[in-house]
Parts: C-alpha cells; sequence; structure tokens
C-alpha cells in the first residue's frame, strides 16, 4: 500500500477542522530594559506622536511632543505635516539648540524613533547615539513605561481638542498657549504643586556645531559601511545593516577570527572571520 504525501494529510486534516494555520510573527523591534532613575530635569526626554485628529477644515493634524520627565516641562509641542525622519530631527535638533541635550530619549518602537532591523536603530537613534545619547525604548503595548508624557497628551486632548480649532494654523496657536499655561500657570501635584517652568533648567550639553571624529581604540580594525549595507573584508563582502550606510565600524579581535563589532563605544555584533558571518548581540529584555 502507498501512502498519501505529507501535503494530502494536511489538506483531509484542515478540511475536517483539525488544523488551525500559523500565524506569520512581525519581526518586533528590541526594547531597552530596565529604565534608570529620574532625578534631575535633562536625564531623561521623552517624545512621541499624541495621535491625528482632523480640524474643523478636516485636515490632518499630526502634533509631535517632547517633555523632560523630571520637571514634566513640556518642550515641545508641534504640528508636523509627515510623521517622518527630517521633521521629527528638525524639531529635535531645534529644541536641543534651545535648551541643550539630554542624557536619554525615551520614545515608543515606531518609526521614525526606531526600526526592526540591528538592534531597532534607526537613522535617528543612530544620530543620538553620535551625540551620545542613550535611546531608551519601551516594550510594546506598554504605554505606561512612558507614563508621564501619556498623561499630559491627555490633558492636551481635553483641553486643545474639544472641540478642535478650524485650521492647522489655528490649531498650532492653541497648542502654544496650553503649552504656556502647562509650564508656567499650572501647579503639578507630583511637583509639590510647584509648576514645570519653575523647576526645569536647560541642560549644561550644548549640541555641537560638528561632530567630533571617535577615535576606536588603538588595535581596532577599521571597515566603513557601504550603501548597501556591507563592508569589505579583504576580498570578500559581508553584510552588516544598511542602518549603518557610510559609517565607520571599528572590530576588536578576541580569538583568532574572531572580532567583536563596535559602533564609536557601543557593541553591535560578533563577527567571524573565518565563516564571513556577522551577529548582532541581543538587546536587555
Amino acid at each position: 500500500m502507498e501512502w498519501p504525501v505529507a501535503s494530502t494529510f494536511g489538506n483531509i486534516l484542515q478540511r475536517a477542522g483539525l488544523t488551525s494555520r500559523k500565524r506569520k510573527k512581525r519581526r518586533a523591534t528590541p526594547y531597552s530594559e530596565p529604565f534608570s532613575e529620574v532625578t534631575a530635569p535633562n536625564q531623561l526626554w521623552c517624545m512621541d506622536f499624541k495621535g491625528y485628529f482632523a480640524t474643523g477644515d478636516g485636515s490632518r493634524c499630526d502634533p509631535f511632543t517632547i517633555t523632560d520627565a523630571h520637571s514634566r516641562y513640556l518642550i515641545r509641542c508641534q504640528i508636523v505635516s509627515r510623521m517622518d525622519l527630517s521633521q521629527v530631527r528638525a524639531i529635535c535638533e531645534a529644541a536641543m539648540r534651545e535648551y541643550g541635550m539630554p542624557s536619554r530619549i525615551r520614545t515608543d518602537n515606531g518609526a521614525p524613533f526606531a526600526g526592526t532591523g540591528l538592534l531597532g536603530l534607526s537613522k535617528l537613534s543612530l544620530g543620538w547615539m553620535k551625540l551620545g545619547i542613550t535611546h531608551e525604548r519601551i516594550q510594546p503595548g506598554r504605554p505606561q513605561q512612558n507614563g508621564r508624557h501619556e498623561r499630559m497628551h491627555r490633558t492636551l486632548k481635553e483641553e486643545t481638542t474639544k472641540p478642535a480649532a478650524l485650521t492647522l494654523r489655528l490649531q498650532q496657536k492653541k497648542f502654544d498657549r496650553f503649552r504656556q499655561d502647562f509650564n508656567y500657570e499650572r501647579p503639578h501635584e507630583g511637583l509639590n504643586n510647584a509648576t514645570p517652568g519653575s523647576i526645569y533648567q536647560p541642560s549644561s550639553m550644548t549640541l555641537p556645531r560638528n561632530l567630533i571624529e571617535y577615535v576606536h581604540p588603538k588595535g581596532f580594525e577599521l571597515r566603513r559601511v557601504n550603501n548597501s549595507g556591507d563592508i569589505s573584508w579583504h576580498k570578500d563582502r559581508v553584510f552588516i545593516s544598511e542602518v549603518f550606510r557610510f559609517e565607520i565600524l571599528g572590530f576588536e579581535q578576541v580569538q583568532e577570527d574572531f572580532y567583536k563589532v563596535y559602533f564609536r563605544d557601543v557593541e553591535t555584533g560578533e563577527f567571524d572571520a573565518e565563516a564571513l558571518r556577522f551577529r548582532s548581540v541581543q538587546v536587555m529584555r
């Protein structure tokens, strides 16, 4: 007797309702945990999009917000026409020129803050790394890990969008008035009834006009990543990640044909030179 092929068995079981279709898992962005305690201004800035709504004339409104976690100071509440890298980076840089740089930035795992590739990095968070800023990412579905920022968003929604202004220009004026009131007129119970503006002080770390070239330790082999995310290793090419395009990586030899790979002072992975295989490090969970 000749047995049916496996696909025939599968079809019989499926028709009988004895199988369940396996769902393809979405590749998740790694998150970073645990988070450090916040005890002073500019130790941590929190960033997010409030969530879009329509103004009176039907225009889509997407506010991007930045707060200082310690003082609750609302650094930015600005409408963007696109939730993309160029606009978010420009707003962040303007805020850092005005207030200095934070030590850490906390966001969710969405674009443009994070990616689904190597270490969850994006071009935006890579730029923060080059400035020496640590990027903290909350767990998916855990907005309470950015709780103070979320509470500000609820207040912002209640006081500026019900009803919304007629146009985007008028809506931005409502946001500007809210920011002034939130920072300087409104006591916060969590601040012993002080206002955020009475506690917040600009950072002593100023945004540099030009990045200082990073110098890897002596003995490291250096490789520049090309436009495709590859490095040249003698006569071969090895894929690392497109997020590091045009950046220099340092290779520290720890065994024969085995290296630790660094972007600046951050370990990003391991490289087996014999097998020509790069493997990223695991993000703390």
